[in-house]
């Protein structure tokens, strides 16, 4: 048998490529690379602790707030808790939010039985929150006829949605409307105490003495002389009311008029304006200057 020499093949010649240097640089390349790896990984932890570390903050922030909040809610509960218990004493309007115990409303028990904070009222710890409780009016919600308890006002009826309320009692004996002279004023049924400031303007300027309106103006900037409409209030609710237990004048010696604050508004009687009666209910065009009759002042909500 014949053996023949395989062929060989050629030597291929190294290439001088950058990659086959061996003079330091790729050992190099890899260091920086590794150097950009840590950075990022550094990054990357700082991150992750800078973010942890915010949810940790904003976790204990808002159970701080949780715990305030639960402690302003226990304080305001123990707080109403304790003036629903005065209030069924009958404590009222002389309930005392003070901090110390004290009372200062006119008229209030001594003894702190109608003070929230006093042990021997509603016994309620001091709390580091300030905290208002509305103390409803019975009148404001009430039905006709229902007492206020802050200033013994009777509610009487509603004008153009306020509720009116009218003082506990007339004002002392009976008074002619105006002085010895009169101005044309206002004539509106159910604007009491826009009429009120009307005839106030003209008293204060003068000559004329609106000796009417300034009663109820005495008694402070809410009160104010009924119009028509409002005075008529009373006659409308007399069962709901049951007048003469409020004072209203039905019977005995004496006016049983009552001024309003609306003036006549037939052209040329100026020098008049409306009365009413409840023994009746009837109207009446008085004469400002020389009629005499009562007065009953009122305010609304």
């Amino acid at each position: 048998m014949i053996l023949k020499k395989l062929p060989s093949w050629p030597k291929v010649q190294r290439q001088n490529h950058p990659e086959n240097l061996t003079d330091g640089s790729g050992e190099q390349g890899s260091a920086i690379f590794v150097l950009f790896l840590c950075i990022a990984l550094f990054g990357a932890m700082s991150y992750a602790f800078l973010h942890g570390s915010r949810n940790n903050l904003a976790m204990i922030t808002g159970e701080a707030t949780k715990t305030a909040a639960y402690q302003s809610q226990d304080c305001a509960n123990s707080v109403a808790l304790a003036t629903r218990r005065l209030q069924s004493r009958g404590c009222g309007s002389m309930i005392s939010m003070e901090p110390d115990g004290s009372n200062p409303h006119t008229g209030a028990p001594t003894d702190g039985s109608c003070s929230v904070y006093h042990p021997a009222g509603g016994s309620v710890a001091a709390c580091n929150v300030t905290i208002t409780v509305a103390v409803i009016d019975p009148c404001t919600t009430g039905p006709i006829g229902s007492v206020c308890e802050s200033d013994g006002a009777i509610y009487i009826g509603d004008i153009d949605g306020h509720r009116i309320y009218a003082r506990h009692e007339d004002s002392p004996g009976t008074l002619a409307f105006s002085g010895p002279t009169y101005r044309n004023g206002p004539k509106d049924f159910t604007d009491g105490p826009g009429n009120t400031d009307t005839w106030m303007a003209f008293h204060i300027a003068g000559p004329s003495n609106h000796r009417a309106v300034a009663a109820c103006r005495s008694y402070g900037a809410q009160w104010y002389l009924p119009a028509k409409d409002e005075l008529n209030l009373f006659w409308l609710n007399r069962l709901e009311l049951d007048l003469p237990s409020i004072g209203i004048k039905t019977s005995g010696g004496g006016t049983y008029y009552y001024w309003s604050s609306s003036q006549n508004i037939d052209p040329g009687y100026t020098s008049e304006a409306y009365a009413q009666r409840f023994d009746s209910g009837a109207l009446r065009k008085g004469l400002k200057t020389s009629n005499h009759y009562r007065i009953r002042c009122t305010r609304r909500d």
